[in-house]
C-alpha cells in the first residue's frame, strides 16, 4: 500500500512517463495519489477523503532520460545465462521483499554465517575470508556477546544460556500469569466503522492463564461468530479474563500493547481499565533477543516461530492447518466483507482457533523450559547446556 512518496514510486512513475513519451504523448504534470492514513471511516467510504494526490513533476522529470540506461541494464542481466552473482543481504527486502527471496535462501543451513544475528554487514567480510560456517569464526573476530553466543552454540551444537540474566527475568514475574496473543486485520479500505487505512483492528485472541507455578492451565480465547465490529465484545471479554493483577506474558509485547492502546481511541470508558493492564505487561521475547538464550537452531531469529520448535519440538506448527498469523487474518477480512461463504467460514474457524492457541500454549512451554534452565544445578553461567 502508497501511503506517502517514496523514492521507488518516484523510478516507476518516471518509467510510466518514458513509455507515454514513446507513444507520442507530452506529459506536463506528474502525480501520485496514495492514501491517507489518517483517515477515519465514518458512514461510506469517501474517496476525496480517503486518497491524497500530490505534485511529484520536480522528481520525476529527471529521472526519465535515465531510464533508457535502466532498461538496458536490466535487458542485459535477463540475457545473462546465469542469475547475477549477488550475495543476499539487506538489499533482499528493502524496498519490498524480493520476488526470488525463497529461491536464494532456501540453501542456508542452520550453521550459515548467513544466520549470524544482526550480522548482515558482516557477512561479506566472512566470506571473503573463505568462512561459510558460523562454526568456524574465529573468536578473535570483533563480535556483539549475542553473536559470540550464537558462534559458540554452533560450535557446541548446544544451547548457550545466561542463567543468571533469565533468574533476574523470572524474577519479575508474578502469578497469575496471563498468555496472551492477538490477530489482527489491517486493511487498507477500513472495514468497521471509527477505523482508519492499516490500522490495526482486533479480531481474536488466545489466552492461557495458570495461577501458580505447577496449577492447571485455563484457556480463553475469543472469534467472532458474525461479521460484526469484534472490537468490542473482545475488549470487554478479555479485561474480565486478565483480572486485576499478575503478569501478562506476550512475545514482542510492543504489538499487543499497542492494539490496546488504540482501543482507547474508540471505547474512552475503557481507558483506565487498560492503562492498568499496560502495566502489567512482560515480553518473553527479551531473553532470546538479548541473547539470554541462544541457539544457533534459532537461525539468527529471537521470533516465537523459530525459538519453539528448537525449545519444544513437539510444538512445531508444521501439524497445523493454519501456519501464519497473515493467512488467519486473510480468512476473517475476507469473511468479513462477504467474500467467503458462511460453509467455509465454519470450515476454517477451528483451524484459525488452533494456531491462535498453540502461540499462547508455546510461550507457556518455553517459560517452563526458562525454569528448568535456572533449576538445572549443571548449567555453568553462560556455559553449554
Amino acid at each position: 500500500m502508497c501511503s506517502r512518496v517514496k523514492p521507488e514510486n518516484i523510478q516507476d512513475v518516471a518509467f510510466q512517463g518514458y513509455c507515454v513519451e514513446q507513444s507520442g504523448y507530452h506529459v506536463d504534470r506528474f502525480s501520485l495519489i496514495y492514501v491517507n492514513t489518517s483517515y477515519i471511516l465514518e458512514g461510506k467510504i469517501e474517496p476525496q477523503k480517503f486518497l491524497l494526490e500530490e505534485d511529484i513533476t520536480a522528481a520525476v522529470t529527471p529521472e526519465i532520460p535515465r531510464v533508457v540506461t535502466k532498461l538496458k541494464n536490466l535487458l542485459a542481466t535477463f540475457e545473462q545465462p546465469d542469475p547475477p552473482a549477488i550475495l543476499i543481504g539487506t538489499h533482499c527486502s528493502s524496498p519490498g521483499k524480493c520476488p526470488y527471496w525463497d529461491l536464494c535462501h532456501s540453501q542456508i543451513k542452520e550453521d550459515s554465517v548467513y544466520n549470524l544475528p544482526n550480522g548482515n554487514h558482516r557477512v561479506p567480510e566472512l566470506l571473503a575470508a573463505g568462512i561459510t560456517r558460523l562454526s568456524d569464526i574465529p573468536t578473535t573476530k570483533d563480535l556483539t556477546s549475542r553473536q559470540v553466543s550464537t558462534v559458540q552454540s554452533a560450535k557446541v551444537l548446544q544451547a548457550v544460556v545466561d542463567v543468571e540474566e533469565i533468574r533476574g527475568f523470572l524474577q519479575k514475574l508474578s502469578y497469575p500469569h496471563f498468555y496472551l496473543d492477538f490477530e489482527t486485520i489491517a486493511p487498507c479500505v477500513p472495514t468497521f466503522q471509527g477505523t482508519s487505512p492499516c490500522e490495526k483492528v482486533p479480531f481474536q485472541y488466545s489466552l492461557h492463564v495458570q495461577k501458580e507455578r505447577d496449577a492447571e492451565l485455563q484457556h480463553y480465547q475469543f472469534l467472532p461468530e458474525n461479521k460484526g465490529d469484534p472490537r468490542y465484545p473482545l475488549l470487554k471479554e478479555l479485561l474480565v479474563n486478565l483480572g486485576d493483577k499478575g503478569s501478562i506474558i506476550a512475545w514482542n509485547m510492543s504489538f499487543e500493547k499497542s492494539v490496546l492502546q488504540k482501543l482507547v481511541k474508540q471505547f474512552p470508558e475503557f481507558g483506565e481499565s487498560i492503562s492498568s493492564l499496560q502495566r502489567r505487561f512482560t515480553d518473553l521475547m527479551v531473553p532470546f533477543k538479548n541473547g539470554a538464550v541462544v541457539d544457533y537452531r534459532f537461525c539468527g531469529s529471537a521470533s516465537l516461530k523459530k525459538v519453539l520448535p528448537v525449545l519444544c519440538p513437539s510444538l512445531s506448527y508444521d501439524n497445523l492447518a493454519i501456519q501464519h498469523g497473515d493467512d488467519s487474518s486473510l480468512i476473517y477480512q475476507k469473511y468479513v466483507v462477504e467474500a467467503m461463504p458462511e460453509l467455509e467460514w465454519a470450515r476454517l474457524r477451528p483451524d484459525m482457533l488452533a494456531y491462535c492457541e498453540r502461540d499462547t500454549f508455546g510461550m507457556v512451554e518455553i517459560l517452563r523450559v526458562l525454569y528448568q534452565f535456572v533449576e538445572n544445578t549443571k548449567t555453568k553461567l553462560g556455559g553449554a547446556l
